[in-house]
């Protein structure tokens, strides 16, 4: 369901998070070569038509993405229209890098242009530290993975999806987490089988990883409540559980849930104080004639 790629920028992004995105899907023999190329390429283009332009590369791969943001989809047309011609900006900017390579060099890594794609960036699924300055921060945040997600097919999946990435987002705020993650999906092209890409970024690889675990540990560790479940019609997991689900506490939250209902709390581990409030509750059910009886109808 999921395909991961690790990628590295190799420029900065642009001074916002970018609504549109327009990706040009290269591969080479020599793709650290093109990624120079193209590195080039990009600062003199954005001297001709004021894109802001990023390069992509995966790791232990041949694939080089040449990236273009854009504010919306009329920004994108309009460049685009500018584009070709002897006046256009791809013109002028091929003069200009001609000066540092010539036409033999790039011929000579085997490039080949495959397609190009066009993603559109999802502000709500996204997960941008509270206070952080992203424009002044991009430079610093060296190291890049991408993630594509495909939504498998069935009822409410979609819901189900926006509402774990909303609840990680709301999970990420309350510890505090310093990564960035950006979540885009394909207005056309697109990576096959991904309905959706998330670029999540820090510092550096080992930033990256060792600020992962830190993660998990406070996720596994700041007081989640979860509930074992295991086939559809049981009531409680078991050993061979079907899978967990896991809320984080949150500010306003109430959980209520029927007592039988298998839950486990895990310890709280923060800096700051816990407080939590749990009762049980029962129910009081009138009968027509005005009886009373608690916990279950009466049988009239």
């Amino acid at each position: 369901m999921k395909k991961l790629f690790l990628l590295l920028f190799t420029v900065s992004l642009s001074a916002q998070v970018p609504a549109i995105v327009e990706v040009e899907e290269w591969v080479s023999d020599n793709p650290k070569k093109l990624v120079e190329m193209l590195n080039h390429w990009t600062d003199l283009e954005a001297e001709q038509n004021g894109v802001y332009s990023f390069v992509l590369e995966v790791i232990d791969g041949n694939k080089v993405y040449l990236c273009r943001s854009f504010d919306d989809m009329g920004q994108m047309v309009k460049k685009e229209e500018d584009r070709w011609g002897d006046e256009g900006w791809q013109s002028k900017t091929f003069q200009n890098w001609d000066k540092k390579y010539d036409w033999q060099d790039f011929s000579g890594i085997n490039p080949e242009r495959l397609m190009t794609h066009v993603f559109y960036h999802w502000e709500e699924l996204s997960y941008i530290p509270e206070g952080m300055n992203l424009a002044e921060q991009l430079p610093n945040l060296k190291f890049r993975r991408n993630i594509t997600i495909d939504i498998q097919s069935g009822d409410d999946n979609w819901d189900k999806f926006q509402n774990q990435i909303k609840a990680g987002i709301e999970n990420d705020k309350k510890l505090n987490n310093n990564y960035v993650r950006l979540m885009y999906s394909p207005v056309y092209g697109g990576i096959r089988g991904a309905d959706f890409l998330m670029i999540v970024m820090d510092e550096s690889r080992a930033s990256y990883y060792n600020g992962l675990a830190e993660r998990n540990k406070k996720r596994d560790n700041d007081g989640d409540i979860a509930f074992p479940y295991s086939s559809e019609g049981q009531r409680n997991g078991d050993l061979l559980t079907k899978g967990i689900l896991q809320a984080a506490p949150s500010r306003g939250l109430m959980l209520i849930f029927p007592s039988w209902l298998l839950h486990t709390v895990y310890p709280f581990k923060g800096d700051e104080e816990r407080r939590s409030i749990a009762f049980n509750a029962n129910y009081q059910v009138f009968s027509p004639t005005g009886e009373m009886r608690e916990g279950k109808p009466l049988q009239e």
